[in-house]
């Protein structure tokens, strides 16, 4: 799926764009990803984990491009790469087709700048064009910022999983389970 660009003023002056990634931003992705993962204790793997070559993913944000029901778009400031989200199908089946998961990172130094309420918007308004009637995600428990921006757009939380991370340092974290109706 694919979607025009959008800019938008930040708080501190900067312009922030929005747009579908395309097979060739695919360095980029995978440079995103390998820091994201090194540096965010929320997401699902670490840093040494991420082994997705820049082949791999140009395949993948091909298909992207080319599907119907899956979106990847990146928020970039001065054409680097500081966020991205997407949505997939949680299902192909009629019964589950309805659904699709999300996912949103920002990168660290450019939290707080409103980036994550812009790229939330513009998922929302795409998953409603795409025929989607509800959202859902899975979040650390923990990572009150990111709950905040859900529930301030809507989400709420349907439950959760306990122990759903395992962290290296010996510890467990739930993940709250988030949905959101798009109806």
């Amino acid at each position: 799926m694919n979607r025009e660009s959008e800019i938008f003023q930040l708080s501190d002056t900067r312009t922030l764009t929005i747009r579908s990634l395309k097979p060739a931003d695919a360095p980029l992705a995978v440079q995103y990803m390998k820091a994201m993962y090194t540096d965010s204790p929320y997401l699902a793997r670490y840093g040494d984990e991420w082994n997705i070559s820049t082949e791999d993913e140009t395949k993948f944000l091909e298909n992207a491009v080319k599907s119907q029901n899956r979106l990847m778009l990146g928020g970039f400031i001065d054409d680097q790469l500081v966020a991205l989200c997407d949505f997939s199908p949680l299902g192909l089946a009629y019964k589950m087709a309805h659904r699709c998961q999300i996912g949103i990172s920002v990168a660290a130094n450019q939290q707080g700048n409103g980036i994550g309420s812009l790229l939330m918007k513009t998922l929302i308004d795409a998953a409603r064009l795409a025929g989607y009637e509800q959202m859902e995600l899975e979040v650390a428990a923990s990572n009150t910022r990111a709950v905040h921006l859900y529930n301030h757009f809507g989400f709420r939380e349907m439950g959760r999983i306990p122990r759903g991370f395992r962290y290296r340092e010996g510890f467990y974290e739930d993940l709250l389970l988030m949905v959101r109706e798009l109806q």
